[in-house]
């Protein structure tokens, strides 16, 4: 019986044969065959010692290529909008940037709640960007005049701050209970 071990050794060899193709696996037969292994592993070690006496190279700096996702995936995905309608593009790009700022929909649970009012169906793992990502997708649908409306009233949403008055009633537990006589 062959055990998964073998299995899976003779599954590497494969593809070491693959990338290295049947020159090197023979080479490498014959010089484990012909007894001059010995010498050859010496060799190698004299030249590497030879190489570890050679001064370091300084190491190289490597600058970070920019990433495509600096530009988010729905202002890439809305890129069409530029040409056909750049007042709306315009408007939908400074919500997502305010956004992303955490200027206007500061919290996941935000965002979550206006997904919930728009219709989205937002996974519950998704995160607070995907999740504005799909906002933004989903305003793109509605005509101008409208979405500005609709952005307002998610900015006027998000400004309202709460007092300390009210804060002591939800503490209280009064909020939302009719006063008694």
């Amino acid at each position: 019986m062959i055990r998964q071990k073998d299995l899976d050794l003779l599954a590497d060899l494969a593809k070491l044969l693959k990338k290295y193709g049947p020159e090197s696996f023979e080479s490498l037969r014959r010089l484990l065959t012909s007894g001059e292994l010995p010498e050859e592993i010496g060799s190698i070690l004299a030249s590497s010692k030879h190489l570890a006496e050679e001064k370091p190279r300084p190491l190289e700096i490597r600058h970070p290529r920019p990433s495509r996702r600096s530009e988010s995936l729905s202002l890439r995905q809305l890129s069409f909008l530029k040409i056909s309608d750049p007042a709306k593009y315009d408007i939908l790009e400074r919500f997502y940037n305010q956004a992303t700022l955490r200027r206007i929909l500061p919290t996941r649970r935000d965002a979550l709640d206006i997904a919930a009012e728009l219709g989205l169906d937002v996974p519950k793992k998704a995160t607070r960007t995907a999740v504005i990502n799909k906002i933004t997708l989903r305003l793109a649908y509605f005509p101008t005049e409208k979405l500005q409306s609709r952005i307002k009233e998610i900015i006027g949403r998000g400004k309202r701050t709460q007092t300390l008055e009210d804060w002591a009633d939800l503490i209280l537990g009064q909020r939302g209970r009719p006063e008694s006589t």
